[in-house]
């Protein structure tokens, strides 16, 4: 028989509807006889109930994470499902697995258009995450170069004195090199220079949180001695360390291996450094070698390990100077240190040409002074625009007399020359090589001359000259030697608490030493 409240087909001897908990009892006649039509109408029902489309969701304000999504996907997925399922089982209906299949496709393009959506959002989202990241990475490097460029161009005349990197005079010099130490995308600048004829120092540069800064500097790295001295920078592979080798030689040779590693902040320091002593014994019969680890004696084991454990380590070789066994290294590994010109094409930037028309920034003729003080010795030098010049050096000792010059001895040079190969270098700085001077009396003759015995000089400031330096008056003072900021002190006062040169200058590189303008 059947319930009739809900339909079911149930047992003939129960009292109650195992489905809906009807009781069955006194109503069974009247539900039999009313069977055909009431299960009919009831199956009409649940068709018409699981035939209806479900309301359309509303559509969400807030952005939903991916994970959101997906979940919401899963279980649509799962109550379309779990319908279909009771669709099937309840009424096996031809016509109503037709509406239930219709849902299920117009559900499933819904879900699969909604994850598609998602999908899109993540991928353009996570898109241009990455397209900002490599903007913000693109205008960092470009921001080094520029920083590392400014650094060169400051010191193009030291980098430019320091000339027997290969050999004295060597025009194959490579005192720049441009190698990311840190493998962080950003690369770093390391150059030599040179502040006089015998001594270079080795710069490392980093740009750092917006800031250029110098990470690590030796002072006399490279030094012109009685016997020598080799070096070699050295990036050490699957690391930041880098391994730093300089020997000199006289009687006997002092090497150092050292370790470079960096602090929290970016710079370098020699955290292990291996010192090995070869010197002759006092008769000269035999050499006594001693090895020794930060000040301490260590046996040679020990200093041999750690030598062939970093040199075999090398990745890239950043700077070093002429050596037969150094250069065997480098053509086992490479060198990344190349020519000033090259540094800075690869910065970006291009070497000023020499001027076109030779010509110096300034009109007329311009009167400058080298000097060692009132009353003292001085040199006058009048410089035109096209690089020649004019001047008279003059000194006095009244008190220097003898027979036939009792007014005293004055020594003396007029001369006259020209500059060569006038050059560019920076906005308030021009390069320019002496070409020749002569003077109009034999150097190192004499003559009285009223009661003045006269010694003919070579003029100070301008012999043993060969590259000079023609600066503007805006040229910042911290660009300056000390050399030449020394001489300001007996012409034009100190100018060594200043920012700016304030007028012109002629520096005299070899000699370090300065003219300054003569103003009136």
């Amino acid at each position: 028989m059947f319930c009739g409240k809900c339909g079911n087909q149930v047992d003939d001897n129960a009292l109650f509807c195992p489905y809906c908990g009807n009781q069955i009892g006194a109503q069974q006649q009247g539900f039999e006889q009313q069977q055909g039509s009431g299960q009919q109408n009831y199956a009409q029902q649940i068709t018409q109930g699981y035939g209806q489309q479900m309301p359309p969701q509303p559509q969400m304000k807030k952005k939903m994470s991916t994970g959101m999504i997906v979940g919401i996907i899963c279980g649509v997925a799962a109550l379309i499902g779990l319908a279909v399922v009771l669709i099937i089982v309840l009424t096996g209906d031809d016509k109503k697995e037709e509406k239930t299949t219709e849902a299920t496709t117009e559900a499933e393009t819904e879900a699969t258009e909604m994850t598609e959506a998602t999908t899109a959002a993540v991928t353009t989202e996570a898109t241009t995450e990455a397209t900002t990241e490599d903007a913000v990475n693109d205008e960092i490097i470009m921001k080094a170069k520029e920083k590392h460029l400014e650094v060169l161009t400051k010191n193009r005349s030291s980098i430019d004195k320091y000339n027997w990197q290969m050999g004295y005079n060597s025009s194959d010099s490579k005192p720049v090199a441009i190698y990311d130490i840190e493998d962080n995308g950003i690369d770093d600048l390391i150059y030599m220079s040179a502040s006089n004829d015998y001594m270079a120092d080795l710069h490392i540069c980093s740009y750092i949180d917006g800031t250029e800064k110098e990470v690590y500097y030796y002072e006399g790295l490279d030094a012109q001695v009685a016997g020598g001295s080799v070096y070699y920078l050295a990036a050490l592979k699957d690391t930041s360390d880098l391994l730093l080798y300089h020997s000199v030689s006289d009687e006997g040779c002092d090497e150092y291996f050292e370790l470079l590693q960096a602090d929290e902040s970016g710079n370098y320091k020699s955290t292990v450094s291996y010192f090995i002593s070869t010197h002759p014994n006092d008769d000269y019969t035999d050499n006594i070698v001693e090895y020794s680890k930060d000040g301490s004696k260590v046996p040679k084991t020990e200093v041999d390990s750690f030598i062939n454990e970093k040199q075999g380590n090398i990745d890239t070789f950043l700077m070093y100077s002429a050596s037969e066994d150094i250069a065997n290294m480098v053509d086992t590994y490479k060198s990344v240190c190349m020519s000033y010109s090259d540094a800075v094409s690869n910065l970006g930037g291009s070497v000023p040409d020499t001027v076109s028309d030779g010509q110096l920034p300034i009109n007329g003729e311009k009167e400058f002074i080298f000097a060692s003080g009132a009353g003292a010795w001085s040199t006058s030098l009048t410089l035109n625009a096209d690089g020649s010049f004019y001047g008279l050096y003059g000194d006095s000792d009244m008190g220097d007399i003898g027979e036939g010059y009792p007014g005293g001895t004055r020594y003396y040079s007029d001369f006259e020359g020209r500059f060569k190969n006038i050059t560019k270098v920076d906005e308030n700085t021009y390069k320019m090589e002496l070409d020749y001077y002569t003077t109009k009396q034999t150097v190192d003759t004499e003559e009285i001359y009223d009661d003045v015995l006269y010694k003919y000089s070579e003029p100070y400031g301008i012999y043993g000259g060969s590259t000079f330096y023609f600066y503007l008056p805006d040229k910042p003072v911290s660009e300056l030697t000390e050399g030449f900021i020394g001489w300001s002190y007996g012409t034009i006062g100190d100018i060594s608490g200043k920012s700016k040169l304030g007028l012109c200058g002629i520096y005299n590189e070899s000699e370090d030493e300065g003219f300054f303008e003569v103003t009136y």
